[in-house]
C-alpha cells in the first residue's frame, strides 16, 4: 500500500506535468497572437512567429530533475531581447522565403522576390540586427508572470 507521501508526490508531479502541457499550450498561441510592437516609429501588429517554426518547435520533456519546456533558441531573444544575434544570412534568406516577406518601392508598388533581392535583404536584415539588437517582446515573460500563481501553495513540508 502506498503511503500518503507516495501518494502526494504522485499527485504533485501529475499536476506539474499537466501545468507544464498547459504552459506548452499557452506558449503556442502567444506566439501565434498577434503583438503590438513598434520599431522606429513604425507599428508592427503581427504574429510573432510568421512562418510556424517557432510555434511547432515548443514541447515538453519529462526528465529526472523535472519538466522543461523547450524549442528554437531565437524565441528567447525574440521574448528577452538582444543586443546581438546568430541569425546568418541563410537562415534570413529561408525565413524571408517562408514568411513570404513582400518589398515595395519608394511609389509603394509591390516589387517581384527575386533570388536577388531575396538575398540582398538577408544580407540587410542580418546588418540591422547585428547593429542594432532585437527589441524584446516579453511573450515568454508575460505568460510566466500570470501563470506563475497556480504553482502557489506547491511546498516541499519537510
Amino acid at each position: 500500500m502506498a503511503s500518503i507521501k507516495e501518494i502526494q508526490l504522485k499527485n504533485t508531479m501529475k499536476f506539474l506535468e499537466s501545468y507544464t502541457e498547459k504552459m506548452v499550450d499557452l506558449t503556442k498561441i502567444e506566439i501565434g497572437r498577434k503583438r503590438r510592437r513598434v520599431y522606429n516609429e513604425r507599428t508592427i501588429n503581427s504574429p510573432i512567429d510568421a512562418t510556424g517554426k517557432g510555434r511547432e518547435s515548443v514541447s515538453y520533456s519529462k526528465q529526472k530533475k523535472g519538466f522543461y519546456i523547450e524549442g528554437n533558441d531565437y524565441l528567447e531573444d525574440v521574448d528577452e531581447g538582444a543586443e546581438t544575434t546568430d541569425a546568418t544570412p541563410e537562415s534570413i534568406y529561408q525565413w524571408i522565403k517562408d514568411k513570404p516577406v513582400r518589398i515595395r518601392n519608394a511609389k509603394g508598388r509591390l516589387l517581384t522576390m527575386t533570388e536577388y533581392r531575396r538575398r540582398n535583404l538577408a544580407n540587410l536584415i542580418v546588418d540591422k540586427l547585428n547593429a542594432k539588437g532585437i527589441k524584446p517582446t516579453y511573450f515568454l515573460t508575460d505568460l510566466v508572470k500570470e501563470s506563475t500563481d497556480k504553482l502557489n501553495g506547491i511546498e516541499d513540508d519537510s
